[in-house]
Parts: C-alpha cells; structure tokens; sequence
C-alpha cells in the first residue's frame, strides 16, 4: 500500500519521471539536503497516506562549504546512465511486496532475483576480477539479493551512520555481547543508545564492534561494494 515519490527542489529542473517514479516538488521552502546535481540523488519519501518516511542520506555531504550535515553518506551504488537512488528503492519494494507476509519471522533471509541494488547487503555483490568474470557478459546470470534488508538498512541510514575510516574502510558497534547470559542481551535500549553505538560511541553497555572492508567492483571512485565484515572485540 505504501506509495513512493521522489522530492524536487522549488526552481529547478529535476525530476525522476524518466524512471516512472513521481517527483513532487518542494513547496514549503525547506529542502532536507543541498540541491543535487542531477536527479540520481533526490531524496524519497515512502508514505501509506498517514506517516512518512524520508530518505535522504544518499543526497548528504559531507563538505560544510555547500551546507552539508557533515555525516557521511554511506552511498555505495552509482546508478548506470544516472539511475536514481529512489528508483533502486522503487525495484526493492516491489520485489519485496509478494513475500511481505512470509517475511514477518525472518526478515532477513526474504531473497529474491536482482539485477542492481543499493549494495547495502554483501550477500549479492562481488569483484569481478576476484571471481574471474563479469555477470554483465552472462545475461542468463540473475544473483540473487535481498531487497528487504536494503529498505529497512536506507531507512536505518536516516538516522544512523557507521563511522568512516576511509573511502573502502567503516567501523560500526551493535550494543550487546551476543551472550543470552548478559541481561543487556534481552533489553532493547532506546533508540538514542542504539544509533550512538552504531556510530561507536562509546557507552557504557556491552558492545561488538566491527569492521566493513569495500571495494571497487567496477571503475575506481564510483559503485563500492562490500567485501569483508570481521568482528574486532566486544566490551565488556
């Protein structure tokens, strides 16, 4: 049921209509990211009429001198032939809206053919010259993603980011230790707390850090994917 519409900013010519996704334009004067240079990166809003739900991390930056949050924006797809970001989202929801209620007990494992993704979930992903081919030259190859992750992890972005060391390198902690014996284990903290550890706040719960390696699966400084996911220590 939810309905997905892409935000343009007032007095300027950007629209996602090329890819059958509505653009709306921005009429209270606010825009929630500097205006974008092309219509890959303009923010979405996912809505069921009641509540919305803005994603915009995509369009972030990190420069302070255009009015940038100063938050990395944790982007690693490049849409081919300027593909947006909310047009990636448009394929995930519909891929997903078939299995939605199957998904409920285990929404993680929700899979399904997909031929371009946000590459926010390492499962589907690959380096070409580390596996020895490209898909792209195998048509009848379709690998398969999982495209509910990418909607809840843009949507988790809006909130929380995990903290940069370079451009192929992240951190992020989850608060807990893993073991059923802690009782932080069976708490779920604020939401606050949750986000402040994904960042690698220091706090004073138990947490597991780790650390994301990336890598160029095409021409180096565009699409980033992820490789390597490798525990570094929890806390006590």
């Amino acid at each position: 049921k939810a309905e997905l519409y892409s935000i343009a900013p007032p007095d300027e010519d950007l629209s996602t209509a090329k890819w059958d996704v509505r653009s709306r334009t921005s009429d209270d004067g606010s825009y929630p990211i500097p205006v974008p240079a092309s219509p890959a990166t303009l923010p979405a809003v996912l809505t069921d009429g009641e509540r919305r739900i803005v994603i915009a991390s995509w369009g972030e930056t990190s420069s302070r001198e255009v009015l940038g949050t100063g938050r990395d924006n944790v982007k690693f797809w490049a849409g081919a032939g300027g593909y947006p970001g909310v047009g990636l989202l448009r394929d995930a929801i519909e891929l997903v809206r078939p299995q939605l209620q199957g998904a409920a007990t285990d929404p993680f494992a929700l899979t399904a053919p997909q031929t371009s993704s946000l590459r926010l979930d390492w499962r589907r992903d690959y380096i070409p010259i580390d596996i020895g081919f490209s898909l792209n030259e195998h048509t009848k190859i379709r690998p398969r993603g999982y495209p509910l992750v990418e909607i809840l992890a843009v949507i988790g972005l809006c909130h929380a980011r995990p903290q940069r060391v370079r451009k192929l390198e992240y951190r992020y902690s989850v608060v807990g230790s893993g073991d059923e014996r802690d009782d932080i284990a069976s708490i779920l903290l604020p939401p606050p707390l949750m986000r402040a550890g994904m960042g690698c706040a220091a706090l004073p719960f138990p947490t597991r850090t780790f650390t994301m390696h990336l890598d160029w699966p095409g021409q180096e400084n565009q699409a980033r994917c992820i490789t390597t996911v490798h525990e570094e220590s929890t806390t006590p």
